[in-house]
C-alpha cells in the first residue's frame, strides 16, 4: 500500500490501472472480476481515473451499450515506473513466510479463487 499511496491512488484505483495494464482494454464487469470493489464504487473509480487522465472510457464496437475503458499512455507510464517498487514491497511483506508458507497459502488461495461464493 505504501507505493499506491505515494504516488496519490487508492488501493482500487490501482486495482483498475494493473488489470487494465496487464490485461488490455476492459468492460467495468471484467474489471469487477479481477478487482475488490463493488459495482457502485467502480463507478467512482473509473471516473476519478478518467479526471486525472489515466483511462478513457468509450463505446465497445461490439455492443453499444457497454462501455471499454483503455489505460491511457498517461497511466501506463505511472504503473511501468511505481511497479518494480509496489513489486519490492510486496516481496518484503511475504518475506516474514517460509518457502513452504507461501506454497501453503498459494493452495489456500486457489482454492478460495475457484470456491463459488
Amino acid at each position: 500500500m505504501r507505493t499506491i499511496k505515494q504516488v496519490g491512488l487508492t488501493a482500487a484505483q490501482f486495482g483498475v490501472l494493473e488489470i487494465l495494464y496487464h490485461k488490455g482494454n476492459l468492460r467495468i464487469g471484467e474489471i469487477l472480476e479481477g478487482t475488490l470493489s463493488t459495482g457502485g464504487n467502480m463507478t467512482v473509480v473509473i471516473e476519478n481515473l478518467e479526471k486525472t487522465g489515466f483511462v478513457v472510457r468509450y463505446p465497445d464496437p461490439q455492443d453499444g451499450r457497454a462501455s471499454l475503458i483503455r489505460i491511457t499512455e498517461k497511466g501506463f507510464q505511472l504503473v511501468e515506473n511505481m511497479f518494480p517498487g509496489h513489486v519490492a514491497n510486496i516481496g518484503g511483506i511475504f518475506s516474514v513466510l517460509s518457502t513452504e508458507e507461501k506454497q501453503q497459502l498459494v493452495e489456500l488461495l486457489k482454492k478460495l479463487g475457484s470456491s463459488n461464493g
